[in-house]
């Protein structure tokens, strides 16, 4: 059925402001920003997680799940939770495929 049975357990209780940032250049300077507001599970990496980004050489500070639909309406670049930004390291399959992992570094 292509369902997501693991999903379950997953709780997406946290707003996420999704971001995608095109830096401009020239005179004003600044960047254009388009958002969106989404529900999603935010937390700690794992040490699991932690160490097989370091030997890619990323940098996690938080890892976030969302459902995959929302996440493919655009190209976003960065995440917005609790008033700070983080830039999106890396997009993988979450608990299924009807889920996103992103890992997340603060700027």
């Amino acid at each position: 059925t292509g369902g997501c049975k693991l999903a379950v357990r997953v709780v997406f209780d946290k707003n996420i402001k999704l971001l995608k940032i095109i830096p401009k250049y020239g005179y004003n300077g600044g960047e254009d920003v388009t958002a969106a507001s989404v529900r999603g599970s935010v937390g700690v990496p794992s040490l699991t997680t932690k160490e097989k980004a370091a030997n890619i050489g990323i940098r996690t500070d938080y890892v976030a799940q969302i459902w995959r639909r929302d996440f493919e309406k655009d190209r976003y670049t960065h995440v917005e939770y609790d008033g700070i930004r983080y830039r999106i390291e890396s997009v993988s399959a979450g608990m299924c495929e009807r889920i996103v992992k992103l890992i997340l570094s603060r700027e």
